[in-house]
């Protein structure tokens, strides 16, 4: 912990680096840096009575992998040579090195930053797991935490809203949708993209196949491998090149991980050199530069996108005159310019934020960051000048735009957290004595370009109603159901599923509300998570972050050890040995089906622990599109059931209602499957996202889709099913919910799925 080890060597060199600043600092020098328009330094003042004697910032960060110091040293520079805050107090750095820790260390060490009462903010970690772990304590103790590193998704859909939390490099969704974007206006026709499942490092796969939807790629155009614990990045690279994609997208979050892909690419040139396709390097974790360099030969003709900063702003003269005469910073940690853009824009942040609170910590620097990045005025610059004159034009109450090192710091006023525009550089490695060039910036989000919200559904534009009032499935005389039914079915396992069991409990909780009994809901599911030992509400399980026990009274029919064979009987209602439990159906029985798990082109795994498991079964137990399409024929031939409502919520979920993937729209041989309509939380090639990060448990308590169903069903207008479709497509992010067959299921604009699924029948209006 602090205080109690020996300090590495790094450390020890970092704090030498750090007296050297506040030396210059205190004595307000006017370098390279510092000097007013007039060339004269910043006048000396004497600091007010009730400020610190000096402004400490907590850095997390991984001391030695090289690019991040020196973007913080210089910032740090560049404000004390300023003068320093108000004009008066230095900016100093406790560093704490993360190199190797495990996290419960990094959880210690940032627990006792936030706990100082000299630290006003930190800057860091490193990593998304880190940050997801660390953030709930910022918000506790209210102080500011800025996130320079980890790019996911997660990071803005967890701590969306709070004062205390902000990111200053663009998220990983930000660079995919440029991506995709970029490809389809050069006319690129076929997608591919190799990456990773392992948690932290999941926003590209969770991302890819919507964005490539919502720009009209068609669906045998794109192909996704990824690679984890269970498949390497060498069969996962060999695997995406065999789809022959016209340009591929590698999105590696480790140094190992680009390696591997670019020595498998290396090998798949061809006679002349080339590369076996155009390859794209995403920038979502890996120091390219550096590694590009290292990778020598074998990384020519890669291409690529990075953040960077702007040009215009004047940081690359000023940085280099940094690397020349600043301090000896050792020269892996200084990295080239175009890297020296989230770290530098990390303390912009807080010292903007101490301008306009007035020197003040805690809430009013929280709010003061808030109020400096939500103005609009005039734009100074990021230069030494341009810093100097925002400053004392905070310091007056006049309006400005920050401006960081990619350009405006422009952040949204409701969601906060990441930037509404950033600047990415286009590069081309070609030749390994030249190094690493940035060759084209592009400012995306900004000019009225509209910047990609992870936080909204598909537009109203993209929605399109299928289906519509239709004589193949019933008569107009249809007798009303006599009983209501239900199969709930939890396919995954373990405490990092927790969302898909808690999406499970609050249907049971919702059918129970509605008049069903327990002999008329069949449930699956594990049952490992009420009493898991990392739950922290034992006995409990959540839907909704500090929400209500939706675990209570629950009574499981089977684990899921329940086989696909074993699942046709239950819904056949076959009482066999191994399923006693079977559901009773009529020719006046609704049927509401839930299934929730890990999920692929190839159906729902049962057992599954993690989203590789679910992509390509790993040796357990596949429950496929067909099984169950087989399963509601069966029941329709038979006349052994009214109507069916299903419910699906897996990444890839389409594939149940897909005719492609033998799904319910590919009938019934060649009859249609009339009465059963399908929602699904995803398209054929969309995952679906966790929904409601719980700071308590550390977990996802629910589902995006299938928290926008159950928003729109309790919402208590009895919605039809073309209201609960269309609703719950717009809110939904990060997938395009689907609504299978509904061509033959009836009229949906007049069908009531709630009441006519979700409810006994003497409950229904």
């Amino acid at each position: 912990m602090l205080g109690r080890r020996k300090d590495t060597d790094a450390e020890v060199h970092v704090k030498r680096i750090k007296t050297s600043l506040l030396l210059a600092g205190a004595l307000a020098l006017c370098g390279s840096l510092g000097c007013h328009e007039d060339g004269e330094r910043p006048p000396a003042v004497a600091v007010d009575a009730g400020l610190p004697a000096e402004y400490v910032i907590g850095l997390l960060m991984n001391v030695g992998a090289g690019g991040d110091l020196g973007e913080i040293e210089f910032t740090v520079q560049k404000i004390n040579e300023l003068g320093g805050v108000l004009g008066q107090v230095p900016l100093a750095v406790r560093y704490v090195d993360l190199n190797g820790r495990p996290l419960d260390e990094v959880v210690a060490e940032a627990r006792a930053l936030f706990a100082d009462p000299e630290v006003i903010a930190v800057i860091g970690p490193e990593t998304t797991t880190q940050m997801m772990a660390v953030a709930p304590l910022a918000i506790e103790a209210r102080k500011p935490l800025i996130a320079y590193k980890p790019t996911s998704s997660d990071i803005l859909r967890a701590f969306a809203g709070s004062p205390y939390i902000w990111r200053t490099k663009p998220s990983d969704i930000f660079q995919i949708e440029w991506i995709v974007r970029h490809a389809r206006a050069e006319g690129v026709r076929s997608l591919g993209l190799v990456t990773s499942v392992e948690k932290g490092a999941r926003s590209a796969f969770d991302w890819f196949g919507f964005k490539t939807r919502a720009e009209g790629f068609a669906d045998g155009d794109v192909h996704i491998e990824v690679y984890g614990p269970d498949r390497t990045c060498t069969e996962a690279t060999e695997a995406i090149l065999a789809t022959a994609p016209e340009r591929l997208v590698v999105a590696a979050t480790e140094r190992d991980d680009l390696t591997c892909i670019v020595d498998v690419l290396h090998r798949a040139r061809t006679p002349d050199g080339a590369l076996p396709t155009q390859v794209i390097v995403a920038d979502l974790g890996p120091n390219v530069s550096g590694d590009l360099d290292v990778l020598g030969e074998r990384a020519v003709g890669l291409e690529g996108w990075i953040s960077t900063h702007l040009p215009e702003t004047g940081l690359e003269e000023e940085f280099g005159a940094f690397r020349e005469s600043g301090p000896p910073v050792p020269e892996h940690a200084l990295g080239p310019p175009s890297d020296t853009v989230a770290g530098h824009d990390a303390i912009i942040l807080i010292v903007h934020g101490l301008e306009v609170s007035g020197g003040e910590g805690g809430k009013a620097l929280a709010e003061g960051i808030q109020t400096a990045v939500t103005g609009s005025g005039v734009a100074h610059g990021a230069h030494a000048d341009g810093l100097q004159r925002t400053m004392e034009a905070l310091r007056a109450g006049e309006p400005v735009d920050i401006v960081g090192a990619g350009g405006a710091l422009s952040f949204d006023p409701d969601a906060g957290i990441d930037l509404l525009a950033g600047t990415l550089g286009y590069w081309r490695y070609d030749d390994p004595g030249s190094g690493f060039q940035v060759l084209e910036y592009v400012r995306i989000g900004a000019d009225g370009e509209p910047p990609p919200n992870i936080l909204d559904g598909p537009g109203a534009e993209s929605f399109v109603a299928p289906g519509g009032p239709t004589e193949l499935a019933f008569e107009p005389a249809e007798p009303l159901p006599r009983a209501t039914k239900a199969l709930i079915v939890t396919a995954s396992a373990g405490w990092d599923n927790y969302r898909h069991q808690a999406d499970a409990l609050a249907r049971y909780q919702l059918l129970k509300a509605r008049g069903l009994t327990d002999d008329d809901i069949i449930m699956i599911g594990a049952d490992d998570i009420a009493d898991h030992p990392d739950n922290a509400l034992p006995g409990q399980v959540r839907n909704v972050p500090g929400g209500p026990d939706v675990y209570a009274g629950v009574v499981y029919d089977y684990g899921i050890e329940v086989t696909p064979r074993q699942l046709a009987d239950i819904i056949a209602g076959r009482v066999t040995d191994a399923a006693p439990t079977v559901l009773e159906l009529d020719a006046r029985t609704n049927l509401y089906v839930y299934l929730a798990g890990h999920g692929g082109l190839i159906g729902v795994v049962f057992g599954a622990e993690n989203v590789e498991q679910g992509l390509t079964g790993s040796g357990l137990s596949i429950y496929e599109p067909a099984m169950l399409r087989d399963s509601l024929c069966a029941l329709r031939a038979a006349d052994g059931v009214r109507r069916v409502l299903v419910e699906v919520e897996s990444c890839h979920a389409g594939v149940f209602g897909d005719a492609g993937f033998f799904g319910i729209e590919s009938g019934c041989g060649a009859e249609p499957l009339s009465g059963v309509a399908m929602l699904t939380a995803a398209s054929t090639r969309e995952n679906s996202l966790g929904h409601g990060y719980d700071y308590d448990l550390a977990q996802w308590v629910g589902d995006e889709f299938s928290r926008r169903v159950l928003d729109r069903i309790e919402r208590g207008d009895d919605p039809t099913l073309l209201d609960l479709y269309r609703d719950t497509y717009l809110q939904t992010a990060g997938s395009h919910a689907q609504l299978y067959n509904a061509a033959v299921f009836g009229d949906i604009g007049a069908i009531r799925p709630v009441s006519a699924f979700l409810s006994a029948p003497d409950a229904t209006p």
